[in-house]
């Protein structure tokens, strides 16, 4: 099989005609901003269209106002704004409710898919939320270990 890569802003249209009709949209994970539950060409995520509220620990496709596509979590809600963190970085950034394009439904690595509403799921990412005072750390052993099992 013959693989494109074709930007998120080129399938726009497609992504937006797709949820519009009550589709999911599936694609491959592209950065490691969400590094360690989704891999950078390793992790396809099914979105779907969002509910008019997400909630704390949710993953959201958001639009930036200057046009880029993020796929974040969300860490606080804030009335009608999102303060959201990729699982790998320390930084957070606040996104409105109206910049929401889609929601994380599942995602699958290594022929497992794993549904955002997984208890064990979330409860791993309660620990990693918990454990942020120690994510450089962390993120640090875990490329580490990645490093070894592919080259060793």
């Amino acid at each position: 099989m013959n693989r494109h890569v074709v930007s998120l802003e080129g399938l726009r249209p497609l992504i937006d005609e797709q949820l519009h009709q009550g589709k999911d949209v599936t694609f491959r994970v592209k950065g490691n901003s969400m590094f360690p539950f989704l891999r950078t060409d390793q992790t396809d995520v099914t979105l779907t269209s969002p509910p008019e509220t997400c909630k704390k620990m949710d993953v959201i496709l958001f639009r930036t106002e200057a046009g880029k596509y993020i796929l974040h979590r969300i860490v606080k809600v804030e009335g009608d704004k999102y303060l959201t963190m990729g699982d790998g970085l320390r930084t957070k950034e606040t996104t409105s409710k109206r910049q929401v394009v889609a929601i994380m439904k599942a995602f699958s690595y290594k022929d497992k898919t794993t549904s955002a509403d997984s208890q064990s799921y979330r409860f791993k990412v309660r620990i990693w939320i918990c454990l942020s005072p120690f994510r450089s750390l962390m993120l640090g052993v875990f490329h580490r270990l990645e490093r070894h099992k592919n080259h060793g």
